[in-house]
């Protein structure tokens, strides 16, 4: 069977209607965030090369915008690290000369330090990278990267792009309660923020089922606080879920996009309606009938009921 490389288009808390595009085998990348919503890392590695055919990504591409799909953004995300892929320069470009459509990447920033790297991203309308911590033993503690990897070369790596960068970084920290929210954690980012200079800061927790289920979020009362500290040096913001409303008729395939859409990351009833446009009587019923056949599993955390593939650990 040909893979498909796009998902979507989602519920973006921060990009509106995305259109996911997936470069990376799951679940390859340079960490094993503790949080993270698709799982453990099967494939710790810090190898870039060509993963996926670079062609096909475009005529899938192609296809969804010529059928007349709607975007308001092509995101690179998914469920793997994107800069590991060395297609993702010409990807960008193809895709805002060939669609007329903005370019969103999503990263964790892990290899921001290599100035190859940072060239090509250049050209990017939104990049949203993440930090986690500016201090050493939490950042392993919470992103589990790949051995001998230093944050401090991430943050110099984060500025120097911000430097050269003319589009926009929206700088995103996720806390994790008792790991990465001390005081201590709090002023270090505080201090690699004011370096790194982002256009603003998206602070959040886990609200997604995290990889680690013993995890916990970060309190709201040591959000307000970390978003104070931070909004001192960059404007700040507390992420909030999409409240997007879906409209119009099911489409034919309704059931098939939201069980592609569920293996990619987990979402609510809500994130499913909004984003693929089906309404949400709809995707509950699909829902219900994808957990009775054992497609799906719910799973019931403080933000919500949250629709995850059944095989997941």
């Amino acid at each position: 069977m040909k893979a498909n490389y796009l998902f979507g288009p989602v519920a973006s808390r921060r990009l509106g209607r995305s259109l996911g595009v997936d470069l990376i085998p799951a679940k390859t990348c340079p960490f094993d965030c503790v949080y993270c919503e698709v799982g453990r890392t099967t494939r710790h590695t810090s190898e870039r090369k060509s993963y996926v055919s670079a062609e096909e990504v475009l005529a899938q591409l192609e296809e969804f915008f010529s059928g007349g799909g709607q975007a308001d953004y092509v995101t690179f995300s998914g469920s793997g690290e994107p800069t590991l892929s060395m297609d993702l320069g010409r990807l960008i470009r193809e895709t805002k000369k060939r669609f007329g459509v903005a370019v969103a990447v999503i990263t964790n920033g892990a290899l921001l330090g290599d100035a190859g790297v940072r060239g090509e991203l250049a050209e990017a309308d939104v990049v949203i990278p993440s930090l986690d911590s500016a201090r050493q033993c939490s950042f392993e503690a919470v992103n589990r990267p790949v051995a001998g990897t230093a944050v401090e070369d991430i943050i110099e790596g984060l500025a120097r792009f911000v430097k050269g960068f003319t589009g926009h970084v929206w700088l995103e920290v996720l806390l994790v309660g008792g790991i990465n929210d001390s005081d201590e954690d709090i002023t270090a980012l505080a201090g690699a923020i004011a370096r790194i200079r982002p256009e603003k800061v998206q602070l959040n927790t886990i609200v997604r089922p995290p990889a680690d289920r013993g995890m916990r979020p970060a309190s709201a009362e040591r959000l307000e606080e970390a978003a104070q500290a931070f909004s001192r040096v960059a404007m700040t913001e507390i992420v909030v879920p999409a409240s997007l409303r879906a409209s119009g008729e099911a489409p034919d395939d309704a059931r098939a996009t939201i069980l592609s859409t569920i293996l990619r990351r987990p979402c609510t009833a809500e994130d499913l309606a909004a984003g693929l446009s089906i309404p949400l009587d709809v995707v509950e019923e699909t829902l219900g009938e994808l957990v009775s056949e054992g497609c799906v599993r719910k799973v019931t955390v403080s933000a919500g009921d949250y629709y995850e593939p059944a095989g997941k650990t």
